[in-house]
């Protein structure tokens, strides 16, 4: 089985809350691949998609996500509907200025892809413990492709749900660094390590094919156009009862910078203090 010449693309908020310049990108996108089948998803296609395809378990995961952090419910979203369908996931940002068949070839039933070893990666990732015996570090979920069934996404999205299921504010955290390890790369990548040996892929460079992370340059440029970025929410991720949001939200966003704050403050004064003796 080949890879599929599907794209999918997913941004929860709608198509008319894109800014004009990601619609424009996305237009160029597909005038770029005329052969290529090209999927949005929206909040409501997404929804849809997985109450007609997938457990009420996988359902009830997806549902417990808090729909506020719309980047984790992507995430799971990204894996499911590759299980399904097979295809090409790019995130809303990112794009390729080449035709998308030049990166295939006969045969591939997965592509996996990392951070260039001369290149920063985004603030967040560069710095997780748990990838530390993964050669080149984090495989990268903003650009997934892979046939339908593949048991790379089987092992994630098993993963992935139970995250969620035994997600807990306090010891899991809340916001990026929380995400990236609930749903994200991180997550990502711990699931497909243990068994990479055992299936079919292949590693490749993507900026060789043309393939941007971002159109908007650099690596977190893009953070202020698509509404309140999750690296800001404080609440939890994952629905639960008001006191432990209550308590969330006054540790993560009041209690925690206030300590953060206080500590520099002493660092800074002992710093000077040093410096006259």
């Amino acid at each position: 089985m080949n890879i599929p010449k599907v794209i999918h693309q997913i941004y929860l908020e709608g198509w008319s809350s894109l800014p004009q310049v990601t619609q424009k990108s996305i237009s160029q996108l597909r005038y770029r691949n005329p052969d290529w089948e090209y999927r949005f998803y929206d909040a409501d296609a997404a929804q849809g998609f997985i109450l007609a395809n997938f457990s009420d378990q996988v359902v009830s995961a997806y549902l417990k996500i808090n729909p506020n952090y719309y980047a984790c419910r992507a995430d799971l979203l990204r894996y499911l509907i590759l299980y399904q369908f097979g295809g090409i996931y790019l995130d809303i940002k990112s794009t390729s200025v080449m035709p998308l068949s030049d990166m295939l070839m006969e045969g591939d039933q997965y592509l996996l892809a990392q951070w260039p070893p001369y290149r920063d990666k985004p603030a967040g990732t560069q710095d997780a413990p748990e990838l530390n015996s993964i050669r080149g570090g984090e495989f990268v979920n903003w650009l997934i492709a892979a046939e339908p069934k593949h048991e790379f996404l089987k092992a994630v999205i098993s993963r992935v749900c139970d995250n969620i299921n035994s997600y807990q504010p306090f010891k899991c955290g809340v916001g990026k660094a929380a995400v990236l390890r609930l749903s994200g790369p991180i997550a990502y990548t711990l699931a497909i390590n243990p068994i990479i040996k055992n299936h079919r892929h292949r590693f490749i460079a993507y900026e060789d094919f043309g393939i941007a992370y971002s159109i908007h340059g650099g690596h977190n440029k893009h953070e202020k156009l698509y509404g309140k970025h999750y690296s800001e929410l404080v609440n939890p991720i994952v629905q639960t009862c008001l006191f432990n949001t209550f308590f969330s939200i006054l540790w993560f966003g009041r209690i925690k910078p206030a300590a953060r704050f206080v500590m520099w403050k002493v660092d800074g004064l002992r710093r000077r203090i040093r410096s006259f003796n």
